[in-house]
């Protein structure tokens, strides 16, 4: 790797590690673990760039290494024995005493995986559309699709107070 591209991938690092960081707390409720995922997609990200890859936009390939390392980890994670705690009967069992924080963490994991996908990393990545689509090798106009249904569905289910 040449110095220029160690700049850019110390300051993709840089500028990206918090939001990876959040990405992954989202979906996993370890808070080492979602540190861990963020360490694990850099390290892939840098072994693809040692072996060759250039990608156009360094930031929408990183978090595009992100959603797969989410995924396996997700996948890892319903493999094992599932553990239900009192916390977690608490919080299904009342949920009218909830903050709206935690209200809202729950609209977004009702929605289609696909659709908090594209909202995650529009919203919280910050990436464009076109970044979206390539990252996820979709076109751009299911990008919008996807982006409109999820927020007219979180609309439906929001109530006015």
């Amino acid at each position: 790797m040449c110095p220029d591209q160690n700049a850019e991938i110390a300051g993709t690092f840089h500028d990206c590690h918090a939001e990876l960081v959040a990405f992954f707390a989202r979906q996993h409720p370890d808070a080492d673990a979602a540190a861990d995922l963020a360490s694990e997609s850099v390290l892939q990200l840098l072994r693809k760039l040692a072996a060759g890859i250039r990608p156009g936009s360094m930031r929408a390939y990183l978090f595009g290494i992100a959603k797969n390392v989410g995924m396996a980890a997700r996948r890892q994670r319903a493999r094992g024995p599932a553990a239900v705690d009192s916390t977690t009967l608490a919080a299904v069992a009342a949920p009218a005493t909830r903050d709206p924080v935690a209200a809202a963490r729950d609209l977004l994991a009702g929605l289609p995986a696909r659709q908090r996908e594209v909202l995650d990393l529009r919203f919280v990545a910050g990436l464009s559309y076109a970044e979206i689509a390539a990252r996820l090798d979709i076109p751009l106009g299911t990008v919008r699709s996807r982006i409109h249904h999820a927020v007219a569905l979180l609309r439906s289910q929001v109530s006015p107070d």
